[in-house]
């Protein structure tokens, strides 16, 4: 989880940060944001890709998209920013990242764990 998302400004970027999503999410929510990334996608993680004029594919999470240009972040936290009339094709999906097998992937015990886990995180005085 942390190679995508912070908690306390420790982790990754790529992904919603998850300092505060204890007192913001009910439980409910977040075990469907688990098993099912894609459900309730927000607004700002919507996946990008972009196909350079060589073929080259570069995939992330969208940071801004216009008539006129595209920018992502990548799985490797590189921030891209692309002119639509020099690519070859900029496809915008609304699903997330985020793999979608973690239902089958986690046992029923490592889920539940998971979700206890995200619940306490209610954020510090700083982060409030």
């Amino acid at each position: 989880c942390g190679q995508c998302h912070r908690v306390d400004n420790k982790g990754g970027r790529l992904g919603p940060d998850l300092t505060r999503v204890g007192r913001q999410r009910s439980l409910a929510y977040l075990r469907e944001s688990i098993v099912s990334p894609n459900a309730d996608l927000l607004p700002d993680y919507a996946t990008l890709r972009v196909v350079t004029r060589d073929g080259k594919e570069i995939m992330g999470v969208q940071k801004g998209i216009d008539n006129f240009s595209a920018q992502l972040m990548d799985a490797a936290e590189n921030f891209h920013s692309f002119l639509r009339s020099e690519v070859s094709e900029i496809r915008r999906e609304f699903r997330s990242l985020m793999p979608e097998d973690y239902g089958r992937r986690f046992t029923p015990a490592e889920l539940d764990d998971l979700l206890a886990y995200l619940s306490r995180l209610r954020g510090t005085e700083k982060n409030q």
